[in-house]
């Protein structure tokens, strides 16, 4: 502490204050996160819940991303791609759907012919996903994860300021 009353670290460098609103500018992005991670989550097992199981044959995979346009001599990083499977699949009543997955994936890589379990909503064809975890579960785990561990970096550091003073 200096005479004059102003609070300084032990170098002698003033302390910097935080408003109190921008504490709560940064804790809007993990609450955001948080937020939509739990919409997906609570989506998703909504989805499971009332979800059929069928076997499918992919009929066809669009594929984006990959190197930018013009630009072979990009890293490695760019020229990965995301993959969006169609598939034909037939529902418990016997008829014939075809309708492409939820979310693009890079593990998604299927060649057209390839047998895939999806699941599928009976109430609308036109949704299936493949089955697996992360196909059902990976974005609302990863968003709720980011969401909280942001949170909790952002109260660290309020804590470790609010000590220095």
């Amino acid at each position: 502490m200096t005479g004059s009353g102003n609070r300084s670290t032990a170098d002698g460098q003033p302390v910097r204050h935080i408003p109190r609103w921008a504490w709560w500018l940064f804790m809007l992005l993990p609450m955001a996160f948080i937020l939509a991670g739990s919409i997906m989550l609570i989506d998703a097992m909504m989805f499971a819940g009332r979800a059929e199981h069928a076997l499918a044959t992919v009929v066809s995979v669009e594929r984006t991303g990959g190197i930018a346009q013009g630009k072979p001599d990009e890293s490695a990083q760019a020229a990965e791609y995301a993959y969006l499977p169609t598939v034909s699949y037939v529902d418990r009543l016997g008829i014939d759907r075809q309708a492409v997955t939820h979310i693009r994936a890079s593990h998604y890589d299927y060649a057209p012919g390839t047998r895939v379990e999806v699941l599928y909503d009976p109430d609308d064809t036109g949704t299936v996903r493949i089955t697996g975890f992360f196909s059902q579960w990976g974005l609302p785990l990863i968003f709720l994860t980011l969401g909280w561990a942001f949170l909790m970096i952002v109260r660290l550091i309020r804590r470790k300021m609010m000590a220095a003073h």
